[in-house]
């Protein structure tokens, strides 16, 4: 078996509607598909290929604080971005952090999930 790509993460929400605005609003989702009936959203973030998937179900545990999986959003200036998370009023659960190549934060979406912000200070 070949693996071709990793290309979707897809995140189980609660409030489906509201978290398609939230990841619209504050990542500049671009919506490729959305079902509303079945609570289904596949959005780009950003340049690369990377999409996420939100999947209205009910019943979701949400987490208390982060989780096991979560998605990794590289953006030019991380520290303007979690500047303007912060004015919003979007939780930031680790503050701006790492000096070897890269900085990172990491931020929790209304339902608590973790989305680590990241910038590579020099090229990998």
């Amino acid at each position: 078996m070949k693996i071709t790509a990793l290309d979707m993460f897809q995140l189980q929400v609660a409030d489906w509607s509201a978290m398609v605005d939230w990841y619209r609003t504050n990542f500049a989702g671009e919506v490729l598909f959305s079902e509303p009936a079945d609570r289904f959203c596949l959005m780009k973030l950003g340049e690369g290929g990377a999409q996420l998937a939100l999947y209205g179900r009910d019943g979701v545990d949400l987490p208390a604080v982060g989780g096991r999986w979560f998605p990794c959003i590289q953006v030019q200036d991380v520290d303007a971005l979690v500047a303007d998370c912060r004015r919003k009023g979007i939780a930031i659960l680790t503050e701006l952090h790492g000096s070897e190549g890269y900085r990172m934060a990491t931020l929790a979406d209304p339902e608590g999930n973790a989305i680590h912000v990241y910038a590579w200070l020099h090229a990998p």
